[in-house]
């Protein structure tokens, strides 16, 4: 009889370890899959002319760069005591929204509008010759997890891995508002990616493109904490 429950009592052990082991899997393929979902490199391939084409994404910080064969501009991108001047007018010249808003400034002297804006982007129709400088605003991610969006959120206080579109695409500065007020702009000098700051607490002045993109450990730790 004691034999009989010792038996009984190994063989509910292996049920519980298995039970748990098997728990312990499906939660490390959905957690792995989360992470996939925001570290997930570009995988698009882009020819030469699609440095032609009219409609240009200005992504934020969860979204990969789409512009990895052309990460860097033909010359120096720098702002100018004007295009500070106009950029901060546009942006006090925008209402509160939980979507980018943006505006592309032209050489002519015309603004033009986004297509269309989301929470991570705003997509404009325009010739990038024609371009003399972009405004876009960063604001705070609308992921339903708490832990991510407060990541994301804390990562698009500076630029975007997306944003060096324009510089690159251009040659003009792209300046960004923060969600908590900081006014900075992206500047390109001497082979190297530059962040001025206008207002607000000073950023780290060199800048590349995969600076704002969560790292896997940022992106566990985020996850437990929501």
């Amino acid at each position: 009889m004691e034999e009989f429950n010792s038996k009984n009592t190994i063989i509910q052990y292996i049920a519980l370890f298995c039970s748990i082991s098997i728990s312990i899997f499906s939660t490390d393929i959905i957690t792995n899959k989360v992470i996939s979902k925001y570290l997930s490199p570009s995988t698009t391939n882009y020819s030469s002319n699609d440095l032609n084409t009219n409609q240009i994404e200005v992504t934020a910080s969860t979204n990969a760069s789409k512009l990895t064969k052309y990460s860097i501009p033909k010359g120096d991108v720098l702002g100018t005591i004007e295009t500070d001047k106009r950029a901060i007018e546009i942006f006090n010249s925008f209402k509160r929204s939980r979507q980018e808003q943006a505006m592309v400034a032209m050489k002519d002297g015309t603004t033009v509008s986004p297509t269309s804006c989301t929470n991570h982007h705003c997509s404009f129709n325009v010739v990038p010759s024609n371009v003399y400088f972009v405004v876009h605003t960063h604001v705070k991610s609308s992921k339903n997890h708490s832990g991510l969006a407060k990541l994301i959120s804390k990562k698009r206080e500076i630029h975007g891995p997306g944003d060096h579109v324009f510089p690159v695409l251009s040659n003009a500065p792209n300046y960004v508002l923060t969600p908590k007020g900081a006014i900075r702009v992206l500047e390109f000098k001497n082979n190297e990616y530059y962040v001025r700051t206008l207002k607000g607490k000073v950023s780290s002045t060199q800048w590349s493109p995969a600076n704002s993109k969560p790292s896997r450990r940022e992106v566990i730790l985020a996850m437990r904490k929501g």
